[in-house]
């Protein structure tokens, strides 16, 4: 019988480089956990390498400038709105930035009181409080007079500042 589901390990590998031999590092790290951890592998176990990884290694990335001539290109009105994006995410963080770049105005729509995969962008204590329902349209002067710099717990920076 079995007693134990699905199992998943997260395996720490060196960092990723531009050229390097993804499927040495990931074979090499893999063997090394399961002398360090005793865990053996079996038929059917699927190992996951994220495509940021696989992105880095093969050179197949984008720079903020070239998000930045991108939206320039296509938005010639210097004008763009973005629409829920997932603010604690760190590679939207830099997308953003190149999007600034480019860009005069950048209108963001965020849902609230957490983004769109339930990360948390204010503290909902003070929303509760405050006048704000969740059907509200909150403006940037708005949400800092009534949530401040909130940081968030797992990533340590105000959503809205960074």
């Amino acid at each position: 019988m079995r007693c134990v589901g699905t199992v998943v390990r997260g395996i720490r590998t060196p960092i990723i480089k531009e050229n390097d031999d993804l499927a040495t590092i990931v074979v090499d790290s893999l063997m090394a956990a399961k002398e360090s951890e005793g865990f053996e592998f079996r038929d059917k176990d699927i190992v996951a390498i994220t495509e940021a990884v696989v992105g880095i290694s093969e050179g197949n990335y984008v720079t903020v400038d070239d998000v930045a001539t991108d939206v320039q290109n296509k938005f010639p009105s210097k004008n763009i709105g973005v629409v829920n994006p997932i603010l604690s995410r760190n590679r939207f963080s830099i997308i953003l930035k190149g999007i600034a770049r480019g860009m005069d105005k950048i209108t963001l729509l965020t849902s609230f009181p957490a983004d769109e995969v339930g990360n948390g962008i204010l503290d909902e204590e003070i929303l509760e409080k405050s006048e704000f329902h969740l059907g509200s349209v909150i403006s940037e002067d708005e949400y800092k007079e009534t949530f401040g710099s909130w940081i968030h717990p797992f990533t340590g920076i105000n959503m809205i500042d960074f």
